[in-house]
This record gives structure tokens, C-alpha cells and sequence, in this order.
């Protein structure tokens, strides 16, 4: 077949007589040299040698014309060792974008309202539902031209967007993101806790470049093993609560091909290393995440947007940690992250229909179409049980308007251990002390671990679970879990026998031993932005 660029050249003067000189040199070397047909090689500049397949041959929708006038994906993309994403990238323009009317009956179907009702944060619908409703196929074809324009631009610069064109040895390690002082105390904490545990890994601190200029933060950081490396192509946005935009970029920029992200309030119980080896990640395009607790409700337009309809199989994205590999996926993963990356230079827009960046890894996945593998045991309670409050549970929490209505959370390994009936917990994401106003002392932090009976991933009677906010005594705000009203007339009746919120003490959760003393510690704090 004749590639694009060829086709097009022919139908222009010049490539008329390019193609008339080369076929009189052609005929010339065959007249002085004879018969070649055994010899004869016809190199081509590599640039010339674009991929094709029958998608990307064809014109893209009329919807794009505005975008890519020659009907074609930018040319930034169309070189050969892009292939495995070009090709991917013209399915997703291809798939369908429908009006709200258009796709509603659908996702209903798939995604009930009545579960959703207890799956998705009230304030998000308020908020939000309007704005997702309007949003019609005109905007559509807008956003996905944006996001593709966005990998195009960084091509064209010569910035890798895929990850196998990235060339050296494979190399691993866990890579932070910090830069003010309660960040940088807090990842102090987390590197002394590190070299506690027994970790081999070396460590990348991303930074603003505004940030970090402390020379006694440095210093700290650096002695504790870490090196420390500036964003570049990412700027702080004045006015916002976090500046979640820093997390993919700082993906993208580690010099580890393979890497295990953590928050900066994200502490592992063990070594990570054998992360990189578990059958689930290895299997499922080497990307590994870990739920939160909601689920897309069927009216967020993100569906539409996507080209996707609305499923009640996969949880909302948690990503204080993320377990990595830039070559998986045939180099999509790293082609992920770009897309994950233009999602958050456009936050204005996409967080209206993500929490942040956690939620943009899942549709830049869903956009490629390309596998991850989410952690097996969904997200537990960490907390305490209330003295002023009849002992009852209670997660530290923050504002109620939030989104995000968890407790610290405990997050599970990847590989269930010989002898277990399920993974042990290896994360303790704190992710909510950093907002108290240090209340909570040292033996009164970490004490309750409250989780469901039957917490696979994918187990269904998940769907009935209520996560929920109320005023603890003397303690703030607190989270809690139920089965919610409902549950009984929608679940198996075998099922409902056996699920039910379960509450331990941290003591007898063997990963939890010594935990809180060495937290303190290392320099656990309570408070702190």
C-alpha cells in the first residue's frame, strides 16, 4: 500500500515530477546494471515511512475538521514507531459522541439511579450535573481533539509519548512530589520511615520550580538519600487547593522507567519491591491502582466523552499510590500519563467531572483502551473508636463539602501471602490527618481498622455500601460505613447473611504492629497543610 504522505504528494505538481525523475533513475540503473529485482532496495527517509492501517487510512469525522483539516492525525503522530499508539488514538476519535438524550437510556440501564444514589457524593451532583447535561457532541469532539492536539504538540517538540521508544536499561524507584513545608516535613517523615522498613529503592522528590529553594529542606531531603529534580513544562495555578497537576508530570519526567508513586502522607508497612514482580501487574499492562470509594455516577458526561456507557464494575481511582511502568501496554502507559497530563493543564474543565487527578489515569486507560490492574481487596477505615461517643467508629475526616469523604485509608498489597485467604494491608494513606488541628495524640491515632466482610474488588454486594459523615464528640467530623437501607431487598440473601461492616483492633492486624509508635517516630504529625 502507499503510504499518506505519498498519495497526497502525487496529486501536487512537484510530486509529479519527483515521481517522473525517480522512475528515469530507476530505469537508468536497471539499463546499466541489469536485472535487480533480486538486489535492488529502496530506502526510504524514515520519516517518510508512516503508519497505516485501515483506520487511520480512512478520514477522520467531519467532527474534527477544525482540528486536523487534512482528515489525518497530526503528523507528529503518524511516524512508524508510534504505531501501537496512532492507531489507538484514531479508534477513540471514531467512537461515537453522543448528547446527554442521545446516551441517558443506556447508562441508566447499565448504572441504576437508585445505586448510584448511595455510590456518588451528593455535592458532585449539585454541583456538577447541570454542567455534565450540556455538554453535547460539538464539545466532545473539542475535548478529545484537545487531548490528542496536546500529545501531537509534545511529539513534535521531541519529548517521548511513547514508552517503548525510550531507550537505555530499565530502572526502578519511587518517585514524591513535595515543596512546601508541611509537604517537605512530611516526606522527610516518609524517607526516614523508608530506610526503618529495609527500602532498596531509590527515590526522586519532584518539585515546582518555585519550590524547594530552602537550602535546609535540600539538604534534609538529599542527606536522607533523595534526589531532587524540578518539573518542567507544569506551573502552579494561583488560587487552587492542590495543585494535583505536578503528579502525572512528575510520572512522566522520573528518569525510573518503572517506578511506585506515593503521596507525600502515603506510608508503605513493607518493602515495595516485589510490586514490580506481582502476576497481577505483570499481566495487566504493568499499571497497577487502587480504589477509592465511589463510583461514576451513569449522568457524568466524562462516559459520553470517553465514547464508553456507564458500569458499575470499576471504582473511582485512589492515587496516593501507583505501581507503574512507562514501556507496558506496548508504551502506551507513558502515552497515558500525556493524556492524563493534558487532562490536568485543562483542570478547569476536567475536574468538573474527576476528583482531581486520580480519575484522569482511569480514562486515559479507557481512552487508549488499553488494561490495568486494580488492587484485589477494596479500601478500609482506619481510625478509632470514640470514648465520648459510646466507642463508636470514627475516621478522621475534613470538610464535609468535599468530594472525598474517607478516612485514612488502608490500602492492600497485590499478592495475597502463602497461607492467607486474601492480601495483608500495605499502605496507610493518611491522607486526612494532614487537615485536623492535632487533636489526636500519639497511641489515639491509628487504633480501628474498620472493613467489610467481603471486600474483593469486585464483589458486588460493594455497591450497597454507604460510606457516610456525621459530628463525632469531641472529635469533629467522622466517618463511618453501613450496608445502607436498601441492600436488604437488592442483595442475595446468601451474600447478606455474611456482609457486614467489621471492626479490629489495629493490634490484631499483624502488618499494623508497632506501626503508630514508629509513625511518631519518624516524625508523624497531626495537622499541617
Amino acid at each position: 500500500m502507499i503510504p499518506p504522505i505519498l498519495r497526497r504528494l502525487l496529486t501536487t505538481p512537484l510530486g509529479i515530477i519527483l515521481v517522473v525523475l525517480s522512475t528515469l533513475s530507476l530505469i537508468s540503473m536497471i539499463a546499466l546494471h541489469g536485472p535487480t529485482r533480486d538486489k535492488l532496495v529502496l530506502s526510504l527517509p524514515d520519516s517518510w515511512l508512516l503508519f497505516e492501517s485501515n483506520l487511520l487510512d480512512a478520514p477522520l469525522p467531519m467532527a474534527y475538521d477544525a482540528y486536523f483539516p487534512d482528515k489525518q492525525l497530526p503528523r507528529s503522530l503518524r511516524r512508524r514507531e508510534l504505531a501501537p499508539l496512532t492507531d489507538r488514538l484514531v479508534k477513540f476519535l471514531h467512537r461515537p459522541a453522543l448528547n446527554y438524550d442521545e446516551a441517558v437510556g443506556a447508562n441508566h440501564a447499565a448504572c441504576p439511579l437508585h445505586v448510584l444514589a448511595q455510590l456518588t457524593s451528593p455535592q458532585q451532583l449539585e454541583d456538577h450535573r447541570g454542567f455534565w447535561n450540556a455538554i453535547d457532541s460539538n464539545q466532545i469532539a473539542h475535548r478529545r481533539a484537545e487531548l490528542v492536539s496536546f500529545l501531537a504538540k509534545n511529539a513534535k517538540t521531541g519529548r517521548k509519548v511513547l514508552g517503548t521508544t525510550i531507550k537505555g536499561p530499565i530502572t526502578r524507584g519511587i518517585v514524591l512530589t513535595a515543596g512546601n513545608g508541611d509537604t517537605v516535613l512530611r516526606v522527610v517523615m516518609l524517607l526516614k520511615h523508608l530506610k526503618r522498613i529495609g527500602n532498596t529503592l531509590p527515590v526522586e522528590v519532584v518539585h515546582f520550580p518555585d519550590e524547594l529553594n530552602d537550602r535546609k529542606y535540600r539538604r534534609q531531603l538529599q542527606d536522607l538519600g533523595a534526589k531532587l529534580i524540578k518539573v518542567r513544562g507544569v506551573v502552579k495555578t494561583p488560587g487552587m487547593w492542590k495543585n494535583y497537576q505536578i503528579k502525572a508530570m512528575a510520572m512522566i519526567q522520573t528518569s525510573f522507567t518503572e517506578m511506585v508513586y506515593l503521596d507525600s502522607d502515603n506510608v508503605p508497612l513493607r518493602t515495595l519491591e516485589h510490586l514490580f514482580d506481582a502476576p497481577l501487574y505483570v499481566e495487566n499492562g504493568r499499571a497497577a491502582f487502587w480504589p477509592d470509594i465511589k463510583k461514576d455516577h451513569a449522568d457524568n458526561a466524562i462516559w459520553r466523552i470517553v465514547g464508553d456507557t456507564c458500569t458499575l464494575k470499576e471504582w473511582t481511582f485512589e492515587s496516593g499510590q501507583i505501581v507503574f511502568d512507562k514501556r507496558g501496554n506496548d508504551g502506551n502507559n507513558l502515552a497515558a500519563l500525556w493524556i492524563a497530563a493534558a487532562m490536568l493543564d485543562k483542570n478547569d474543565f476536567w475536574y468538573g467531572l474527576c476528583g482531581g487527578d486520580k480519575d484522569t489515569y482511569r480514562w486515559a486507560f479507557r481512552m487508549l483502551d488499553i488494561p490495568y490492574a486494580p488492587a484485589p481487596r477494596w479500601v478500609s477505615a482506619l481510625g478509632i473508636q470514640n470514648e465520648f461517643d459510646n466507642n463508636k467508629f470514627c475516621g478522621q475526616y475534613v470538610f464535609p463539602s468535599t468530594l472525598a469523604n474517607e478516612s485514612t485509608m488502608l490500602q492492600y498489597d497485590l499478592v495475597t501471602p502463602e497461607g492467607a485467604d486474601r492480601p495483608q494491608a500495605l499502605f496507610v494513606h493518611a491522607n486526612l490527618l494532614k487537615h485536623l488541628d492535632g487533636r489526636l495524640e500519639r497511641g489515639k491515632v491509628f487504633s480501628y481498622v474498620k472493613h467489610m466482610a467481603l471486600d474483593a474488588y469486585d464483589e458486588e454486594t460493594l455497591n450497597h455500601v454507604f460510606f457516610y459523615v456525621y459530628h463525632g464528640k469531641e472529635r469533629g467530623m467522622c466517618t463511618d460505613m453501613f450496608l445502607h437501607d436498601e441492600a436488604a431487598s437488592l442483595m442475595d440473601a446468601d451474600k447478606l447473611a455474611v456482609q457486614r461492616p467489621v471492626v479490629v483492633s489495629a493490634k490484631d492486624v499483624p502488618e499494623l504492629e508497632g506501626f503508630e509508635d514508629a509513625w511518631w517516630e519518624a516524625g508523624g504529625r497531626v495537622g499541617g497543610w
